[in-house]
């Protein structure tokens, strides 16, 4: 069977409709897992990948193969792991850092996955953090790549994950960092991630109702002349959510893309009367 070919990075745009991964077809899926490899040969430590975030579509064969070369890791509490091109948790809970911040981005429990994979390169690295006791399986970008170039769809949909949590861990360097952590989670849920290609543009002059923009990873260039570098955890315009003014300038993509976490003016606006904390933050 051949699988179908990779289509685009997707995006997940405010207010448009995200779009899927292509998927193969139903009867392609089935044809694809007949082949009756025993569930324990395509398990990780005792955990069905079929039971896996973002690895259930593969085809049986290929799981067996992950599973097979799957580096297994015990963590003690506080103990942690980087460097890794995906990460799987076994058992147990950890916490997704920056490896340069000890502020948690996310929290993934046991079958949840951490790609290190993402549509830019210009992002923060990865650190899984456990909370306690914990069992993970690792692989590195190149065994994963190896894997799954024969299934685009499923590597495309590990980036889409991998992009927010890349950018939620960017958005930790920045003043929303200074949330307590679950006031972050439920804020930052309300977010969508949206990449921009090089030299794409976020913003011109004089858009209006603009929502509240954090760059997640790469750089937006605000302004022309001498223009502003806004880097991992900076806000983009966030007077202009108080104010509701237009863009006093354009704000682009680096040299490398960016990736931000949005949310519109109205979503914005309700954060603003369930987490007060955010307009000090704005403000500051």
């Amino acid at each position: 069977m051949k699988a179908p070919p990779p289509p685009a990075v997707p995006k997940d745009l405010e207010g448009s409709a995200k779009a899927a991964p292509t998927k193969p077809a139903a009867s392609e899926k089935k044809e694809s897992k007949v082949g009756s490899v025993p569930p324990e040969q395509r398990s990780v430590a005792g955990l069905p990948l079929e039971r896996v975030d973002g690895l259930g579509d593969l085809p049986s064969e290929i799981q067996e193969q992950l599973a097979k070369s799957a580096t297994i890791l015990e963590l003690g509490e506080t103990e942690e792991h980087q460097g890794f091109g995906a990460l799987v948790v076994v058992s147990g809970v950890v916490d997704v850092c920056a490896t340069i911040a000890d502020i948690p981005a996310a929290m993934v429990p046991a079958g949840g996955i951490i790609p290190a994979v993402t549509s830019i390169s210009d992002v923060v690295s990865l650190r899984a953090v456990a909370t306690a006791k914990a069992k993970v399986a690792t692989w590195s970008k190149q065994q994963l790549e190896d894997s799954l170039k024969s299934c685009p769809w499923v590597l495309e949909e590990l980036v889409r994950l991998g992009d927010r949590l890349a950018a939620l861990a960017g958005v930790t360097m920045g003043p929303l960092g200074d949330l307590d952590d679950e006031s972050r989670r439920q804020t930052l849920d309300r977010f969508r991630v949206r990449t921009l290609r090089p030299g794409e543009v976020y913003a011109t002059k004089g858009d209006e109702n603009l929502g509240l923009a954090v760059v997640g990873g790469g750089l937006i260039m605000v302004g022309k002349d001498e223009p502003k570098t806004l880097e991992s955890g900076d806000l983009v315009f966030p007077d202009l959510v108080l104010s509701g003014s237009p863009a006093p300038a354009d704000a682009v993509a680096g040299e490398s893309g960016a990736l931000l976490l949005i949310a519109a003016r109205a979503t914005t606006v309700e954060l603003f009367s369930t987490f007060p904390m955010m307009l000090e933050l704005l403000r500051g």
